[in-house]
């Protein structure tokens, strides 16, 4: 089953070194992933199952947290899901999306995302 969870282009990015995964952190602090799709119309299911393969595979890997996966209200929202994970920290999530599994699973044109990783500065 193919993954929707992080877009060809995320994983890409990934592997040259311009996603924001890295930056200042605080080590005990947890990261928050958030990533808007872009869904083409009529492929919803596909990117939802792709969404939900990727869940599986990540949850099994050092620092996973959670995620939940939003859906807008609006029919014709510019971002149809919106995913939001926790992690233990930036590095455990770079590795996690950088196993070669990972990377084979993500090849999908049903939606697009565009991920970044958020600490959080206020309460």
């Amino acid at each position: 089953m193919r993954n929707c969870f992080l877009s060809v282009a995320f994983i890409a990015t990934l592997f040259t070194g311009t996603a924001a995964v890295a930056g200042p952190t605080s080590s005990s602090q947890e990261v928050i992933l958030i990533n808007p799709f872009e869904v083409k119309p009529g492929r919803e299911q596909e990117c939802l199952a792709m969404w939900e393969a990727s869940r599986d595979f990540l949850s099994s890997k050092k620092g996973y947290i959670s995620t939940k996966l939003h859906k807008a209200l609006k029919p014709n929202a510019k971002f149809t899901y919106i995913n939001v994970a926790v992690w233990v920290s930036a590095e455990d999530f770079a590795a996690a999306v950088s196993d070669p599994k990972m990377r084979q699973s993500s090849l999908s044109d049903a939606c697009t995302g565009s991920p970044a990783l958020f600490e959080v500065i206020r309460n």
